[in-house]
């Protein structure tokens, strides 16, 4: 007989905290808002150069960056030659900064350009078949 209270027992605690569990899970869902995007102007660029480059050339690349209003923050790799950059592009084009910083210095800079297999590629981690990601909808379906 006791072996049944504890049985008994035991099953309406383990289906009350998933029960619980559960109900945390939806109201966690439905708090959670998706992450806007504070620019959606904001881009990302790549210009490679032919070789490395020393202390003074990269200063160069700097003071023409720092004087394109567009341009919000960069990083430049020495060793390899590669910028990295984020600009607003209702300003400028990518292309606008690449012939900037031909035109005021002698380095050559070539903007990256991705294969259309890369380009083509899908981006989004999430696997859009799976029951977490149905759920997940459905729940905010439900309540929004």
């Amino acid at each position: 007989m006791n072996v049944r209270k504890l049985l008994k027992r035991t099953a309406i605690g383990l289906f009350a905290s998933f029960f619980i569990l559960v109900i945390i899970l939806i109201v966690h869902i439905i708090n959670v808002t998706p992450e806007s995007i504070d620019n959606p102007t904001l881009q990302i660029s790549r210009i490679d150069f032919e070789s490395s480059l020393d202390r003074n050339t990269e200063n160069q690349i700097k003071s023409q960056l720092k004087s394109l209003p567009a341009v919000k923050s960069w990083r430049i790799n020495n060793d390899t030659g590669v910028l990295v950059f984020f600009y607003d592009n209702r300003y400028l084009q990518s292309q606008d900064i690449v012939s900037q910083i031909d035109k005021n210095t002698n380095l050559h800079p070539k903007l990256y350009k991705l294969s259309d297999s890369l380009a083509q590629r899908k981006v989004c981690p999430v696997d859009q078949n799976s029951f977490a990601y149905h759920f997940s909808k459905g729940v905010q379906r439900i309540f929004k």
